[in-house]
């Protein structure tokens, strides 16, 4: 029988953007993540997005994570190949009270990984949100279920 109670050495984080302020339209990447380092087969992408200032009449953030064979290659959102939907968390100024998370399978996945957030605001002064992201990965040996 498996020891799920003891699982926490097997979860980690891999990359993450701390919280900053996130302004303008320009994105925001992480530096690059080597995944296939970290043997991680499965992953959670999480982020959270605070107040907003400067009075936008809309706001959105794409958060993504990005792929490529080699650290300082050309980066591409990743989709994996079983559900066939880009790895992108779409958050709103009113996903205020929890955090988001998108499920992965990292299977397929190049070697290299970025977190990407690309904000869109629409009028204000000078809008601004407070923004922070995470991938949570699991490596290959975690036990999957008890037997």
């Amino acid at each position: 029988m498996s020891n799920l109670t003891d699982i926490g050495h097997k979860i980690k984080t891999v990359g993450f953007v701390a919280p900053q302020a996130i302004a303008g339209s320009s994105e925001v990447l992480t530096s690059a993540i080597d995944t296939q380092a970290a043997g991680f087969v499965s992953g959670q992408l999480i982020a959270t997005v605070g107040a907003t200032t400067g009075t936008p009449t809309a706001a959105s953030f794409a958060v993504s994570l990005k792929h490529c064979a080699t650290s300082g290659g050309s980066y591409t959102v990743f989709t994996p190949g079983e559900t066939g939907v880009a790895s992108t968390l779409t958050l709103a100024t009113t996903d205020t009270t929890a955090a988001r998370a998108l499920n992965i399978d990292l299977r397929g996945m190049e070697r290299y990984a970025k977190i990407s957030i690309t904000p869109t605001f629409t009028g204000g002064s000078s809008p601004a949100t407070l923004l922070a992201a995470q991938l949570v990965g699991v490596n290959s040996t975690t036990p999957t279920s008890v037997s």
